[in-house]
């Protein structure tokens, strides 16, 4: 029997002249069934494998990269809507809180002093920071108990005008609103024959460096911290009987306040609000709204809000291109921005309390 045999096989050396590269193993079977192996060399160069050719460089095409820079602009422009968006949401959310907090502090002292207490508002520039352009402040006032007969007329008393003349409050601090944004109050104390809808109409602070006529808005809360429109010790009797907030001091010979009217003139200059120093005769009212005017001035054209030509308009006209350009335009235009997105502060009528109405 033939007995099989482990052997190791190794590889004979390459020939002169030729590397180990070459050594190839072969396996035969033999014609007697066993199995045999050897080995034969071949010439590297014989047996050289094909390497692929170098891929190329990997990169963007024109197209790619135009792509691209559109997404990202894309999503630059969303972004800065966003934050822009985000930052008058937030500076109205601050304007209104801080409207109810001055709210809140009248009615308090108006039933803490037993006296009425006049929440009202007022432009200015701040010399310290021109950058910031006009701001509006919100301040608290209390009658100074006088009653001054401005226009006497003998024949009517009716036809009298009688001024009540305010003055800041000491204890007060003084709030100011986010940049951009005011405080309107509607017109229901005007009805003119052919006039409509004047609750829809609203009453606000001008620009004063755009040239605008606005009208003063006030909250006068009586002792009980009710909202009044009127003192309940007037003189009741007369046509014009109106509140105005003395700030200069300035008296007259008789030693009675001076309402200061600016450089205006005519029927109206009592009420006009133009200038920085003027002394505007109050619209009370009893609700409130608090808006973005730098945002209503993007929606319109500001330059037709310049100047005064009667002040409000008779109604809202769906399209306020039919009102002349000048204080009547801004009404209209500002009011359809208010009735569209101001944030309404309405007054529980038994109590006074201040509350946002949720648009």
């Amino acid at each position: 029997m033939t007995t099989r045999t482990n052997s190791i096989l190794r590889p004979a050396a390459a020939p002169r002249g030729e590397t180990g590269c070459g050594i190839a193993w072969l396996h035969r079977h033999r014609l007697d069934g066993s199995f045999g192996s050897t080995f034969a060399s071949a010439p590297c160069h014989a047996r050289a494998r094909s390497v692929p050719a170098t891929r190329a460089a990997v990169g963007f095409t024109l197209i790619e990269l135009l792509v691209v820079i559109g997404i990202i602009a894309t999503l630059a422009v969303l972004t800065t809507m966003s934050v822009q968006r985000l930052s008058r949401e937030s500076r109205l959310a601050i304007g209104v809180n801080q409207v109810i907090a001055a709210l809140g502090e009248g009615r308090a002292k108006a039933i803490a002093e037993g006296q009425p207490i006049m929440v009202t508002f007022l432009v200015r520039t701040d010399p310290a920071s021109p950058a910031r352009g006009q701001v509006t402040d919100i301040v608290l006032a209390r009658w100074t108990g006088q009653i001054i007969n401005v226009v006497s007329d003998p024949n009517d008393p009716a036809n009298e005008v009688w001024n009540e003349p305010f003055t800041i409050h000491p204890d007060s601090p003084r709030r100011t609103l986010p940049t951009g944004i005011k405080v309107a109050g509607p017109r229901t104390d005007y009805n003119p024959p052919g006039s409509s809808d004047q609750d829809v109409i609203w009453l606000s602070q001008p620009d004063l460096a755009n040239n605008e006529y606005g009208r003063s808005i006030g909250v006068l809360f009586g002792t009980d911290g009710t909202v009044i429109t009127r003192l309940p010790n007037g003189i009741g009797v007369a046509q014009y009987e109106t509140s105005y907030l003395d700030r200069d001091g300035v008296l007259n010979a008789n030693g009675w306040p001076v309402q200061n009217i600016g450089a205006s003139t005519g029927g109206a200059r009592f009420f006009e609000y133009n200038e920085e120093v003027d002394e505007p005769s109050i619209n009370y009212v009893r609700a409130l709204a608090v808006f973005d005017d730098a945002a209503a001035r993007e929606m319109f054209v500001p330059s037709n809000w310049s100047g005064s030509n009667g002040g409000t308009p008779n109604g809202l006209p769906a399209d306020c291109t039919s009102e002349p350009a000048g204080e009547r335009r801004m009404r209209c235009d500002q009011s359809h921005f208010i009735n569209q997105f101001a944030e309404r502060i309405n007054f529980n009528r038994f109590t006074g309390v201040a509350e946002v109405v949720k648009r």
